[in-house]
């Protein structure tokens, strides 16, 4: 992470979760290590009821099912809850937007009703200043989208995807250059200053499935119940 984070700061992108909590903790005369359990909680609880609003939008699940799932979402472990307790406050934070977009690629697409593209670019901008590994599943979550619109014999289905880029570019502004430029540094980083990752391991760590301690060799911890959820919740999210 520091060395992730690291590119992130010196390349003056934007930390959004440490903005939000830093915020907080000024709002509430408190300390940002007072300040973090209830913003981090309250990140936490957002996750869960778009889940809500994935399983209703999205799977078009009735809301006692829906409810369900939300419940689930906090109580049963997986990698959200996993990254929650280990302090990964960026990934908590970002993980209801992710929810947010793949929930709005389920509203009905209509001529002059843009909820869905307009909600997908917004949460897409701020996966970009808050949590940006994200950002990848919510580009594959659009093709998978995209394919769909045009399975189902859409008129002009590369529209919503349009407006949905417009807003994100819009909203995002300069932070979408740097981040673009930063890609290359980002992809060579070194995940805890001394470990070299795979592709699969950093999606992994960045999903918070996975955690790498010590040097290649020491300590590789995967929490079976974590990972398991995680790769059903990934599946669900960008097939469904």
């Amino acid at each position: 992470v520091p060395a992730i984070i690291g590119e992130w700061q010196r390349g003056r992108l934007a930390l959004g979760s440490s903005h939000a909590l830093a915020l907080l903790s000024t709002a509430a005369g408190r300390s940002a290590l007072v300040a973090y359990p209830v913003a981090s909680g309250w990140a936490f609880v957002l996750g869960a009821l778009t889940v809500v609003l994935a399983a209703r939008w999205a799977l078009r699940l009735s809301p006692p099912w829906a409810w369900g799932a939300g419940f689930a979402y906090a109580l049963l472990p997986h990698s959200g809850l996993w990254a929650q307790h280990h302090g990964f406050f960026a990934q908590t934070c970002g993980v209801p937007w992710l929810l947010l977009a793949v929930a709005a690629m389920g509203l009905p697409v209509r001529r002059r009703d843009l909820t869905g593209p307009v909600l997908i670019g917004v949460a897409a901008a701020y996966s970009i200043v808050v949590y940006f590994p994200l950002l990848l599943a919510i580009v594959a979550a659009a093709a998978v989208w995209l394919l769909g619109l045009a399975g189902r014999g859409k008129a002009r289905p590369w529209k919503p995807l349009i407006v949905a880029a417009a807003v994100c570019v819009l909203a995002a502004g300069l932070e979408l250059g740097l981040l673009l430029r930063l890609i290359p540094r980002f992809v060579k980083a070194t995940v805890g200053g001394t470990i070299p990752l795979s592709a699969v391991e950093w999606l992994d760590f960045a999903m918070g499935t996975r955690a790498f301690l010590g040097r290649p060799g020491f300590m590789d911890v995967v929490p079976a119940l974590a990972t398991i959820a995680s790769f059903g919740a990934i599946l669900l999210l960008i097939g469904g």
